[in-house]
């Protein structure tokens, strides 16, 4: 019953998480995410009360994978002595992350333009707060050994062309031409030549 019981929450966030990547918060009743998880709206609310309550589980849960990732990402980099082959990593990892985890990323542009949704998860971003700054702090090191006068700078414009890389890549699909722009992002570092 327990396992069944799992199974059944497992399914009504996984429901929730798709169709708020892909309708937007606003746009998701809990109707909706009864149906695609196949129960009743009563039980999706025995579940979790609201939807703020299943965004929020399902935010704390991604990001907590997100670290993870982060964290074998700079396992990578601490291997690497070159600082620009390590910018490279980070580059590369990044733009990899992000193109195999695009429903995560769809909903997580969505409601970075809805400040008061993310307002309302702040309990959530919180608890997360000081570990998201350890891995920060660790890319700006990173910059700065490999010469960046700036680092937090230069660090807030890697992550801006990524995402904005990222962004036109989902909405164009498979015309978008990542490889060709990921190696001028890169050329614009002058490391394309670099190897890893």
């Amino acid at each position: 019953m327990a396992k069944q019981n799992e199974n059944t929450r497992n399914n009504i966030k996984k429901s929730a998480y798709e169709l708020f990547a892909t309708q937007g918060f606003h746009g998701t009743s809990m109707s909706q995410i009864a149906t695609q998880a196949e129960v009743s709206k009563g039980l999706a609310y025995n579940y979790f009360s609201s939807k703020e309550e299943l965004l929020g589980e399902i935010l704390e849960e991604t990001f907590l994978d997100s670290i993870a990732h982060s964290d074998r990402l700079m396992g990578i980099i601490s291997t690497i002595h070159d600082p620009h082959k390590r910018i490279i990593t980070l580059i590369n990892y990044y733009i990899d992350l992000v193109s195999e985890h695009q429903t995560f990323y769809r909903l997580y542009f969505s409601l970075i333009l809805q400040p008061h949704v993310i307002k309302n998860l702040s309990h959530v971003l919180e608890k997360l707060k000081p570990r998201t700054d350890q891995i920060q702090e660790q890319i700006f090191t990173l910059l700065r050994e490999a010469g960046s006068e700036d680092p937090e700078a230069e660090a807030m414009l890697i992550k801006s062309m990524i995402n904005g890389i990222l962004m036109n890549a989902m909405s164009m699909g498979n015309e978008f031409p990542l490889e060709r722009v990921r190696k001028l992002l890169l050329d614009r570092y002058g490391l394309v030549n670099q190897q890893i």
